[in-house]
């Protein structure tokens, strides 16, 4: 349960608005010269990664139990 209470803890955080709502391609990002958003949707995407990495890993300490 300690790991899947810091895995909540590492992961409730807000997302900013203008990430969540703008379509989270990188190409449109960069055709309309906005390097913020294209550094954010990079941050964004690497998030899921890291996140989708320790729900594995949360799911495979569940599954010895």
């Amino acid at each position: 349960m300690e790991a899947l209470e810091e895995y909540i803890k590492k992961y409730s955080i807000d997302i900013p608005y203008y990430l969540e709502y703008s379509d989270k391609s990188i190409k449109i990002a960069l055709d309309n010269n906005d390097i913020n958003l294209v550094k954010s949707i990079i941050a964004y995407n690497n998030y899921l990664k890291r996140m989708e990495n320790d729900i594995d890993k949360i799911d495979k300490l569940l599954l010895k139990v």
